[in-house]
């Protein structure tokens, strides 16, 4: 699925949100770290927010990531190929089908950039096992599990380890 081709589509969903999985990869040694939102009720979630109407997923998760977290400067790793979630949730008694569409984003920046939303309660950056354990629902857990993957595939296709050498 391409960004572009996602201006004011449902996605087959009722809601659609999209959002950006931020690392860092000088945090914490040698190991990536990711930056999660804590919520009012302690669970941890990735930044992302609802798609408006004729805006293309990959500009709602940059606006999401810059009102929930103050952060711009990254660098978009899956700009053409981004990952999805989908889960249902009740809303009024009525079901609600979601999909959130993820970009995986790398910081530029140093971390007291960081400027939470009053949405959320806080925010940490974690380790891989250390979230895995501690993210709530099977949905994030599979995208942390891909996010590694796609930023595993990406260092291997460009070499990035040799280049920082």
């Amino acid at each position: 699925m391409n960004s572009e081709e996602n201006v004011g589509k449902n996605l087959d969903a009722d809601e659609v949100s999209a959002g950006i999985v931020i690392f860092s990869r000088n945090l914490i040694e040698n190991r990536l770290a990711f930056l999660v939102l804590v919520h009012r009720d302690g669970h941890y979630d990735f930044p992302k927010g609802h798609v408006e109407p004729n805006e293309t997923t990959l500009d709602a998760a940059i606006r999401e990531t810059k009102e929930e977290t103050g952060i711009t400067n990254f660098t978009i790793l899956n700009k053409d190929q981004p990952l999805e979630i989908s889960y249902s949730f009740k809303k009024n008694n009525k079901l609600i089908k979601k999909k959130v569409v993820f970009y995986v984003g790398e910081i530029n920046t140093t971390v007291d950039q960081v400027k939470i939303s009053s949405e959320h309660f806080g925010y940490k950056w974690i380790d891989y096992h250390q979230l895995i354990d501690e993210l709530k629902y099977k949905e994030q857990k599979e995208l942390l599990k891909k996010t590694c993957k796609l930023v595993k595939n990406y260092d291997f296709y460009f070499n990035t380890d040799k280049k920082r050498q």
